[in-house]
């Protein structure tokens, strides 16, 4: 008996040491974004602790040139590894688009795909394409020599972004603006016919600086002075015929 119980012992002591089985990987959703142009990519994971793994693509792409705001969908299937939670705080990606021959332009990387959730879509602004994108790349945003941050591409979508119309300015009338014509200087002819300009024109600078400036007056016929001088010559003539006549009476 005591042989039987210590069998079984070690049969439950087996089983309860063996590792428990691991959940199987679940399979990538599909895209769930909706945009103008939405490109499916892939349901491999991006692995940052090598070169080797950060990159996936191209994946053929046809998108015309302009403006766009673009959402990626990130994906990792959390929910079969409970235990890892937030062990990997940067699971993130960006994008890179390509033309022809070269890469146009690359996005912003996405924000982390939370250790609680398994699908993740990040809007991560605008972007302007200067050509015709032919393919897509995919890469990992963050390097860690010791943690894989595993994180699927799973798709991208552009919606196109109107432009705003420049406001329109209104045409301003045209002012011609005359160039200034020089005042007429009035004058005045007298009875002796000399002309004699009213304003005064700008005169020659004298010795010293002082200005000599000499202007005719027009004539008139009745000068004050001369007038004035008349009658002290009458006043002075009455005078002396006064005192002559005195001096002959006394006689």
């Amino acid at each position: 008996m005591r042989k039987t119980v210590t069998i079984i012992g070690l049969i439950l002591y087996a089983v309860l040491a063996l590792p428990a089985p691991a959940l199987a990987d679940q399979a990538a959703p599909a895209c769930p974004l909706q945009a103008e142009y939405v490109v499916e990519m892939t349901d491999t994971k991006l692995l940052g602790w090598n070169e080797e793994e950060a990159h996936l693509g191209s994946f053929q792409a046809s998108i015309p040139a302009g403006t766009y705001e673009l959402t990626l969908a990130s994906w990792d299937d959390h929910s079969a590894k409970p235990d890892q939670d937030h062990n990997q705080p940067n699971e993130i990606w960006y994008l890179a688009t390509h033309g022809v021959d070269s890469e146009i332009v690359h996005s912003p990387t996405t924000s982390d795909l939370p250790g609680g959730q398994d699908l993740l879509v990040s809007s991560v602004g605008a972007i302007t394409l200067s050509s015709q994108v032919e393919a897509l790349t995919a890469h990992h945003g963050f390097f860690d020599a010791y943690n894989p941050n595993s994180v699927v591409p799973l798709c991208a979508g552009f919606s196109t972004l109107a432009v705003e119309a420049l406001p329109t300015v209104a045409a301003l009338p045209v002012q011609v603006v005359a160039p200034p014509v020089a005042p007429e200087v009035p004058v005045e002819t007298s009875s002796r016919g000399i002309v004699a300009d009213i304003a005064p024109a700008a005169q020659p600078t004298g010795v010293m600086g002082i200005q000599a400036q000499l202007v005719e007056l027009p004539y008139t016929g009745f000068h004050p002075g001369m007038a004035a001088a008349g009658l002290m010559a009458i006043a002075l003539g009455a005078g002396l015929l006064r005192v002559g006549g005195r001096a002959t009476t006394v006689r």
